[in-house]
């Protein structure tokens, strides 16, 4: 399958984004501190891949990690 430059990187961008949040145990700030960005840049990156952290997973539930 052909895949083009700009889909390569935002699935490696959408992969970075989950793994970060859930080493940060869903906290949004200590992530984008981790990754260098403002937390105003960190939202619009998961609004951008439709990520959703749920915090009812980070405090220990059965819910899902993160929404997609």
């Amino acid at each position: 399958m052909k895949q083009s430059l700009r889909n390569i990187k935002d699935e490696v961008e959408k992969d970075v984004l989950v793994a970060v949040l859930e080493t940060h145990r869903g906290q949004v700030a200590s992530a984008a501190k981790d990754l260098g960005v403002s937390r105003a840049t960190m939202y619009r990156l998961l609004n951008k891949h439709n990520i959703v952290p749920d915090v009812r997973y980070y405090n220990g539930s059965n819910y899902a990690r993160l929404m997609f």
